[in-house]
């Protein structure tokens, strides 16, 4: 041996042929280490058209209507039509929120319903109530969202 180097000493309880064994076991987990795979589904089963284009955590019971409004924007952009092909313009596709309204009275209290789209389920060229989220208001102010607080407090 020459300066310099020096040699590292195999611990007494491994055999000579035991380091070759596991020099191997490393470097052939090593090789295949990345190899595992996990289960995708192929491109062609993947729903591109189930979106969502809008969530409703920002806003909350007790804003007034034109609060939620400022909020959740008053059109939804759902894609792009190509509007010049040779000078690459398009024009967006857009959605008017909110979709649809109604009021439904209860007594003396009436129930104002703002349905907002909220993203694309199936690319049927529909727009359905699985599409979109009901805003409940009485007097302008936010009572609660969604099917459940609709068909609970609204329409028993």
């Amino acid at each position: 041996m020459g300066r310099g180097t020096a040699r590292l000493k195999r611990p007494e309880y491994l055999k000579e042929g035991d380091v070759r064994k596991i020099a191997v076991l490393i470097l052939f987990l090593s090789a295949f280490w990345g190899c595992a795979t996990t289960e995708q589904k192929p491109y062609s089963q993947i729903n591109m058209a189930s979106r969502r284009f809008l969530s409703l955590r920002q806003i909350y019971a007790g804003m007034t209507r034109q609060e939620v409004a400022g909020v959740l924007g008053s059109q939804v952009i759902i894609g792009y039509e190509i509007h010049d092909e040779e000078t690459g313009q398009y024009t967006p596709l857009t959605v008017k929120n909110p979709y649809r309204q109604e009021q439904v009275a209860d007594g003396d209290k009436v129930y104002e319903i703002d349905y907002y789209f909220v993203g694309i389920n199936a690319a049927d060229g529909q727009i359905t109530d699985d599409e979109l989220a009901p805003l409940v208001f009485v007097k302008d102010q936010l009572m609660g969202y969604g099917w459940d607080y609709l068909n609970k407090k609204v329409k028993k």
